[in-house]
């Protein structure tokens, strides 16, 4: 029982960020809440009864999204599939995240605030597409770091970056 009270906390933080009028919108909207639905059963039936745990609707399909515009054709199209995403664009779901993020520190009364990251190997820095890095910062207002992930500081710099991003949750 404590996970699905979990859950549905979750479920209403999320529909603060809901939104209606552009179809598009409201089609993602009701399509993530059956991917999320079909995720918090599966993860609540490999998890021990007895353990609470959390996740973010909001921050998973973040990460979905912005994902999309990193994968291939193939791989993109079977996301989209998975998400039941058929009939929707890359564009659409881009326009759909940012539209989270930019109403999501709006209101007073209840604050959702999103951070999004994005840490970049040096190793492989000069091949991401440069569409996909500005994508990120665009439509998802990430941070966009390169480091030398064999160096103990860029951990502490992530850590800290975290803390300083979530007001230290």
């Amino acid at each position: 029982m404590k996970n699905f009270i979990c859950f549905i906390f979750i479920l209403v933080l999320c529909c603060f960020t809901s939104m209606a009028g552009n179809p598009s919108q409201t089609e993602i909207n009701n399509r993530q809440g059956d991917f999320i639905n079909k995720f918090f059963q599966s993860v609540a039936t490999t998890k021990n009864s007895n353990e609470n745990f959390l996740f973010c609707p909001v921050s998973l399909n973040q990460s979905i999204g912005l994902l999309l515009n990193g994968a291939n054709e193939k791989a993109r199209t079977e996301i989209m599939q998975a998400l039941n995403y058929n009939g929707l664009t890359l564009s659409d779901v881009n326009n759909y995240n940012h539209q989270i993020l930019s109403s999501s520190n709006q209101s007073s009364a209840n604050k959702l605030l999103i951070a999004n990251g994005l840490w970049i190997s040096d190793k492989i820095e000069g091949k991401i597409k440069r569409d996909f890095l500005n994508t990120a910062s665009r439509f998802y207002k990430a941070d966009i770091h390169v480091a030398d992930f064999k160096k103990q500081e860029v951990k502490e710099e992530i850590q800290k970056w975290i803390v300083e991003h979530t007001n230290g949750f």
